[in-house]
């Protein structure tokens, strides 16, 4: 019979100390991050299973939690850096360490994190859009899985939204009120869950309010609109990001914001407020989708099954300068190039 691998000879193979093997097993800092690579990886390659306590805890009884973050969200600005704090001040609050994995696509699909395989976490939140069959391996683990700003029809976890159709509908509504009617939104409709979801919240809106929904008004992308084409009173974007590339570009065309053009974003990423004029959006409570997306995970401690439900978080619309009423526009204003 094989001889078991224990703490020391990862230790020893290595040329570290045991108390460094004991760190990085744990989650907890002390050691920087190439070495607790090598530790645990090389663990992972002897064999070396570490041992929990009654309870599923280590003998500290310390809980750890896995963030699984892909890297579609770690290009993101000002959205999901936010939620990962929200995540990791709930946690230290419930004296809980946070594993972050950065997660990126292979030849072989996504890779599960050691930190699983070793059975160190008692719990999982993937910040951001991954893959259906990614959820399904994870969930192979019999561990509680919450997914934050991103959903499957089929229910395979829970998952920590934000409202996106009533903010979308209260963003046309706020639009209506100041007096327009020729409205288009602009964002790829079928990149993300949360972008579908806007556009239905859109086209709620115009019908609640017996306006005509124009295909002519559906904008992409910023790059591809053609004012001459379709020249709309006011826009709502899929996001912050698409909104300000798209007030840049009326710049460029000489299309005035909001004497020509009336727009209006989503998310309220820092930027928003500093770009000019300040860009009127609405606001997603990132950090809050953290925290509960955390409390989720605790909640499901002990029972990981009967995944499947979505908790709401509500927004609200900030006013800024990027949207105004039609009687602000003035006669011979530009309309394009």
């Amino acid at each position: 019979m094989a001889q078991r691998v224990s703490m020391e000879d990862v230790a020893k193979r290595l040329g570290v100390s045991k108390y460094a093997v004991s760190l990085a097993m744990r989650g907890l800092p002390g050691i920087g991050g190439e070495t607790r690579s090598r530790i645990l990886k090389e663990a992972e390659d002897m064999g070396y299973v570490y041992k929990r306590g009654a309870g599923g805890e280590d003998e500290n009884n310390i809980k750890n939690i896995c963030i699984i973050i892909s890297k579609n969200v770690r290009e993101s600005e000002g959205f999901f850096e936010y939620i990962q704090y929200g995540i990791e001040k709930e946690a230290r609050a419930n004296k809980i360490n946070c594993i972050v994995f950065c997660c990126d696509e292979g030849s072989d699909g996504y890779e599960v994190p050691l930190s699983l395989k070793q059975k160190m976490v008692c719990g999982v939140i993937v910040v951001g859009g991954i893959e259906r069959s990614y959820i399904s391996e994870l969930k192979k683990y019999n561990i509680s899985i919450v997914i934050v700003d991103h959903y499957f029809e089929d229910a395979l976890a829970d998952c920590v939204l934000t409202d996106n159709i009533n903010g979308a509908f209260s963003a046309v509504s706020y639009l209506i009120e100041l007096g327009h009617t020729e409205i288009g939104f602009c964002g790829d409709i079928y990149e993300a869950p949360s972008f579908f979801d806007r556009w239905l919240g859109y086209v709620k809106a115009l019908k609640r309010f017996n306006i005509e929904h124009r295909e002519a008004l559906y904008i992409k992308s910023p790059e591809a609109w053609n004012p001459k084409a379709a020249m709309p009173t006011a826009i709502i974007c899929c996001n912050d990001k698409n909104a300000i590339e798209l007030v840049k570009l009326c710049g460029l065309k000489g299309i005035r914001i909001p004497q020509d053009v009336s727009v209006i974003g989503f998310d309220d990423i820092p930027s928003a407020a500093r770009i000019t004029p300040e860009l009127t959006t609405v606001r997603v409570m990132k950090e809050e989708m953290g925290v509960k997306a955390l409390r989720r995970v605790l909640s499901r401690m002990g029972d990981p099954g009967d995944a499947g439900q979505n908790i709401i978080i509500p927004t609200r619309i900030i006013k800024r300068k990027s949207a105004a009423g039609l009687n602000i526009k003035t006669e011979g204003s530009p309309k394009g190039e």
